[in-house]
């Protein structure tokens, strides 16, 4: 199922997200995944540094929500920019049912302890 999916989008960024679980590593590894294109929090987060974000399909081994907490409040139009371009392809998240497949967008929502970024306009595949 996932190497259908992966093949589907074959021609689009994708943002795989394993949401820490072995059993999605694995079903990622057997549908062709490379355990060297995984990263993890630590790397990411000094991806965020100098927002340099690698132009091809990122693993990550978090969620969605993890990844998007690692990208600084202080900097916020810089992290909004470096969120769009991974999130201009498609996102296939692990989650409880198996793999979901979906287009998502970042917004800046402000409240009064401050702002904060917010997945709008999920919209499944």
């Amino acid at each position: 199922m996932l190497k259908n999916k992966l093949q589907a989008f074959s021609d689009e960024r994708l943002l795989v997200c394993l949401n820490q679980s072995e059993t999605a590593k694995e079903l990622w590894i057997a549908a062709g995944g490379d355990l060297r294109e995984m990263i993890f929090a630590g790397e990411l987060r000094v991806w965020t540094l100098t927002m340099q974000i690698p132009k091809e399909n990122l693993v990550f081994w978090g969620s969605l929500e993890d990844m998007i907490a690692l990208f600084p409040k202080e900097r916020m139009e810089e992290s909004k920019r470096a969120l769009d371009q991974i999130l201009s392809g498609v996102v296939l998240s692990y989650e409880k049912n198996g793999w979901a497949a979906f287009r998502c967008n970042i917004a800046v929502m402000g409240c009064c302890a401050g702002e904060y970024f917010s997945v709008v306009n999920r919209r499944e595949i």
